[in-house]
């Protein structure tokens, strides 16, 4: 009796799993297979050794026999499960296709060459490299470095590098160390350190310090810090601290000279210090310390109204105001006649109201005022006007008013001007 296999198609084998010793034949591809119970379809009978000479082909018992045609390969044929002639696949690359190799001359080809366009041969062919940023010491672009969205990164890892440039346009992100020589035009965002690690500026806090030297069109923020040689331009804020060194206005005139301690032009405002104010002198010994009034303005001054003042008011704390509270005026006032005005007053006792108690001289009248509610006291002799006789009398005082008092040498005589005429008072 003649013994019968398993049989079918290659296909039908793939669809059973075949007991730990069963056979199976392929009528299609007349293999045989022996199973396992755990592989689908069973595991091909190794037909054997081929050895050609230490290159071996261990198992051909895959490889279809079907005769080939000039230039097709061995494919795999899943559904055969074996090795057969196929036409090679043309690769397809869409946009970026290499249509050919006609324009790639094979030459010797040393190592480390890659393929360089030769513009006169139009053709590519194995060259050396023109150059890396690895080993070039002296690497060159022929145009922008375009990184595509993408970040240059790990630069120190071939050493410390410098990049110099006229120019470097777009947004830098990182830590700088090194020189920075140039205009900085943008953004910086970051704290700025001098080469002792000292901070210079602080951008949490967004103050200066440790400044050594700076120039700029306008600086607009805190300095804290010691500055250290000629500022240039205005300064609108306060300054606490000392000032050394002189001070110029705009037209480069001295208004403070840091060397002779000396302060020179027109000083506006308030002036307070607890030291006190020495009196200046011109070279003729006159007092120098003068106070100008006039309307109009300081370059086109005008002539000021009748009895426009200007003067000294003296003050002192008050604990229950909590202020400083006048409490004398000495006033010059402007008489369009012509001839100086002078009043000295202390506060009247409301500390509200000057001139209740006052003393006046009138250069235009040519007559002094004594005001005081209360009557006036003189410690000393007084003495009135004195004539040699009422001629003399009359020479002198042409407009006499109420009350007045002279004394009339001629006639060993008090007189007073009782409003219409001179009479005699002893």
């Amino acid at each position: 009796m003649a013994l019968r296999l398993r049989r079918g198609t290659n296909a039908e084998r793939l669809t059973i799993t075949p007991e730990i010793g069963e056979l199976i034949y392929t009528t299609d591809t007349k293999k045989v297979f022996v199973g396992d119970g755990a592989t689908v379809g069973g595991t091909a009978i190794d037909t054997g050794l081929l050895d050609l000479a230490g290159n071996s082909l261990n198992d051909l018992g895959d490889v279809a026999t079907t005769e080939p045609t000039a230039s097709q390969v061995l494919g795999w044929n899943d559904v055969n499960s074996n090795w057969e002639p196929q036409d090679a696949a043309t690769p397809d690359l869409s946009s970026a296709v290499i249509s050919d190799l006609s324009d790639v001359a094979i030459g010797v080809i040393n190592n480390g060459q890659v393929l360089v366009w030769n513009d006169t041969a139009s053709r590519f062919q194995p060259g050396d490299a023109s150059g890396d940023v690895v080993t070039d010491t002296t690497p060159e672009l022929g145009g922008n470095l375009d990184a595509g969205g993408f970040n240059i990164t790990n630069a120190n890892g071939i050493g410390a590098i410098s990049i110099n440039a006229t120019n470097f346009t777009g947004n830098f992100i990182g830590t700088h160390s090194g020189d920075f020589n140039g205009d900085f035009d943008g953004n910086f965002v970051g704290s700025i350190y001098n080469e002792d690690s000292a901070i210079v500026f602080d951008a949490e806090n967004n103050t200066l310090n440790n400044l050594v030297s700076a120039t700029a069109t306008e600086f607009v923020g805190d300095l804290t810090g010691d500055v250290t040689g000629n500022v240039v331009g205005n300064v609108t804020g306060g300054v606490v601290g000392d000032v050394v060194g002189s001070v110029f206005a705009d037209n480069s005139t001295l208004l403070v000279d840091g060397i002779d301690g000396k302060v020179f032009g027109t000083i506006k405002g308030e002036l307070e210090t607890e030291n006190v104010i020495n009196t200046m002198y011109a070279t003729d010994q006159n007092s120098i310390l003068k106070m100008y009034k006039h309307g109009g303005s300081f370059t086109a001054p005008t002539e000021p109204s009748n009895f426009a003042r200007v003067g000294i008011s003296l003050g002192s704390y008050n604990t229950t105001a909590a202020d400083f509270i006048d409490e004398a005026i000495i006033f010059s006032y402007h008489q369009t006649a012509g001839g100086g005005y002078l009043a000295i007053s202390p506060v009247a006792s409301d500390n509200a109201t000057f001139f209740d108690t006052a003393i006046e001289l009138d250069g235009n009248a040519q007559k002094l005022i004594v005001a005081a509610k209360k009557g006036s006291t003189f410690d000393g002799p007084v003495s009135p006007g004195v004539y040699a006789d009422a001629a003399a009398r009359d020479a002198a005082i042409t407009a006499p008013t109420a009350g007045m008092m002279v004394f009339v040498t001629a006639l060993s005589q008090f007189q007073g001007y009782d409003g219409s005429a001179w009479v005699a008072l002893n």
